[in-house]
């Protein structure tokens, strides 16, 4: 037997997935239109590890215009935090002067 809360859960995958494909129907990146569907609608929180040399590349090939918008959001927070911790290495890496221009 079905409970109401499971019947409803269904329902609202169900509408989860017809708009995941409705929105890929109408051009909106996959990575996008998965927001619709109900196990990627979370955040994620992770502790990320890497060496300086890596985060730098990272922020070269993430801040340019060929990366998606969102992307090259979260460089300009990446950049911003390297030039707030490591100073001599951003200037001598080639940012910008300014972490606000970190991009």
């Amino acid at each position: 037997m079905v409970t109401p809360v499971q019947a409803a859960l269904a329902a609202w995958m169900a509408d989860g997935v017809a708009q995941y494909h409705a929105a890929l129907a109408s051009g909106v990146a996959p990575e996008q239109a998965r927001l619709f569907l109900p196990a990627n609608a979370q955040y994620t929180t992770w502790y990320w590890t890497a060496s300086l040399f890596a985060v730098l590349h990272f922020w070269a090939l993430r801040q340019g215009e060929a990366a998606q918008w969102e992307v090259q959001q979260y460089a300009t927070v990446v950049g911003q935090a390297v030039h707030a911790h490591f100073p001599e290495t951003w200037a001598v890496a080639g940012g910008p002067e300014s972490a606000e221009t970190a991009t």
